[in-house]
């Protein structure tokens, strides 16, 4: 049979994959950009006659929670090595800074080991890993992580220096539309990345010579047509399948996957059936900026508080998370000697010689009615013959990307059998 594929992200290229190599359909991807990829992003940085791959979207992967990208990645033979999740904040509020790299990082600036709310905000981490694992079971799903913050007492400068900067960085989320999302998916999602845990135990790690390659290797290995520069305009469901239309061309197909954005969905899909835009109109984006440059000056002050994951926020509350590429993928080790940050939706003014690719991104933001309507992207997929995946589907992260596109796939496979028994 032949499927047709809206978008080249890990969850378009996850269900091209196993369509073609699992199930033995004939596969078509429809991309927009020039690359494909998605948020996974590569660019080729030259330095001194040395060409440095830096990762700017899709970075980092652990064994514990990444089932299916770590079956992939194996099956692809792609490389991998250890990465570094340190992580550090610069409140440029109230000048505090600070790093989770041992003693050193923590005082990074001495003065706060005679700092009382610090040393209580500290103390509090501590609390809210021993109780955030407590409480994961019989939350009121309808509770919002801000809420559960002020029903339990934490206090103002945790939040504002310690949790909501680690939970912004995480999702690249502002911190006020951090504080609606739902207290359980949250302390859920901590608890299985390890990050209710004083002493980090889970171990992430990072491709080698950068993310692109398992792309490169899956393209190869199931020989997929891909369209780039082109930007679907429209796609109808019809009595033998569905349609998708370009500015140049109208494909039929015998299903369809739409492995784009839920927003774009709405946009794209003309005779959604109605519940299924409604579920799906739940599902809000937040467009973030990244900027990959080697201006040292994005990063804090106090070199003790640099970490791989740095985040920083203003008085009027700008935020910005700075990913310090070199001790996330051991850049040192591709021949760099020049320090390369990925800026998400940088306020500081950078040194434009230092600037090196500005790349416009969006990630899925998530409320209390988004969590809720995930239940229902499943169900919805089993009806055809267009079907929709993303990473929208549980976290936003590339392991879900993955996990939604082999739900899809199987959903496609089953449904292209059914219809093929019903007419026998």
């Amino acid at each position: 049979m032949k499927i047709g594929i809206v978008g080249s992200g890990i969850s378009g290229l996850g269900a091209a994959y196993y369509l073609k190599t699992r199930y033995g359909h004939d596969v078509e991807i429809f991309e927009k950009n020039d690359y494909v990829g998605g948020h996974t992003n590569t660019i080729e940085v030259e330095e001194e006659g040395r060409i440095i791959p830096v990762d700017t979207g899709f970075i980092v992967f652990n064994e514990r929670t990444y089932p299916e990208l770590i079956s992939l990645f194996a099956e692809l033979d792609v490389e991998s090595q250890e990465s570094d999740m340190s992580f550090s904040v610069w409140n440029l509020r109230n000048n505090l800074q600070w790093s989770g790299i041992g003693m050193g990082g923590l005082f990074a600036q001495k003065r706060n080991a005679l700092n009382p709310r610090y040393l209580s905000m500290l103390m509090e981490a501590k609390r809210f890993f021993d109780e955030g694992a407590r409480d994961i079971q019989g939350l009121d799903p309808d509770l919002s992580i801000g809420q559960y913050l002020q029903d339990r007492g934490y206090s103002k400068y945790f939040c504002d220096n310690f949790l909501v900067p680690m939970a912004s960085a995480v999702w690249s989320t502002p911190m006020q539309d951090m504080l609606v999302f739902p207290a359980g998916s949250l302390l859920r999602f901590f608890k299985n990345h390890g990050m209710l845990d004083i002493e980090r135990t889970v171990v992430w790690r990072t491709l080698v010579g950068g993310s692109w390659s398992y792309v490169r290797a899956l393209r190869e290995r199931a020989g997929l047509i891909i369209h780039s520069n082109s930007a679907v305009t429209e796609v109808h469901r019809t009595e033998n399948g569905a349609t998708v239309a370009t500015a140049s061309q109208t494909r039929e197909f015998d299903a369809v996957i739409l492995a784009c954005h839920s927003d774009q969905v709405g946009k794209l899909y003309r005779n959604m059936p109605d519940e299924h835009r409604s579920i799906l109109s739940n599902f809000k984006y937040q467009p973030n900026q990244a900027i990959l440059h080697s201006d040292e000056k994005a990063m804090p002050p106090k070199r003790k508080a640099w970490a791989s994951w740095n985040f920083k926020v203003t008085s009027d509350e700008r935020t910005c998370t700075v990913y310090w590429m070199n001790k996330l993928q051991n850049l040192h080790r591709q021949g760099a000697r020049h320090n390369y940050m990925v800026s998400i939706n940088e306020f500081q003014e950078l040194n434009e010689s230092k600037v090196h690719q500005v790349i416009n991104y969006e990630h899925p933001l998530f409320d209390v009615q988004a969590v809720n309507s995930q239940k229902d992207l499943l169900r919805i997929n089993e009806e055809g013959p267009v079907h929709y995946c993303g990473a929208y589907f549980r976290y936003g992260f590339h392991e879900d990307g993955l996990w939604s596109g082999l739900k899809a796939a199987a959903a496609v496979d089953e449904s292209l059998q059914r219809k093929e028994a019903a007419a026998l």
